[in-house]
């Protein structure tokens, strides 16, 4: 019995409440940064979408310049470049044409394809790019 004695009493290793307060301060680090990367996901997203509306304009107004026409769709035919297809999973793209104007929009796409609420446009008329959360 002496044997067993002395074993339990070098036994080493973390008590229960020593687990649950790391498990408690992972916890309160994760709530804290899920957030913000989140933000900075979402912001990147829309740096992406404007990126490619301000280029889908330029080409836009390159087509207006040389046959007197608005493009009405992104297809290369119609806009003259290629918008890549993973943009356009991400991304649903619409050209509005209105006489001398026009508006790029660009819509986010959520994995599931429903609307993630993520809108990004460009009017040739006010000349600038806003976002859903400029308002």
């Amino acid at each position: 019995m002496k044997l067993f004695s002395n074993f339990r009493k070098e036994e080493k290793g973390f008590t229960l409440i020593e687990i649950l307060v790391v498990v408690i301060i992972i916890a309160i680090l994760a709530a804290v940064a899920a957030p913000i990367y989140f933000g900075y996901v979402e912001k990147a997203k829309k740096s992406e979408a404007e990126a490619v509306v301000q280029s889908i304009v330029n080409s836009a107004k390159i087509r207006y310049n040389e046959k007197g026409t608005w493009p009405t769709s992104i297809e290369k035919e119609d806009l003259g470049i290629e918008v890549e297809q993973v943009l356009r999973e991400e991304w649903e793209f619409e050209i509005i044409p209105d006489g001398n104007n026009v508006t790029v929009r660009a819509v986010g796409i959520a994995p599931d394809g429903s609307n993630e609420g993520i809108e990004v446009a460009y009017s040739t008329n006010t000349g600038y790019i806003s976002s859903d959360d400029d308002q």
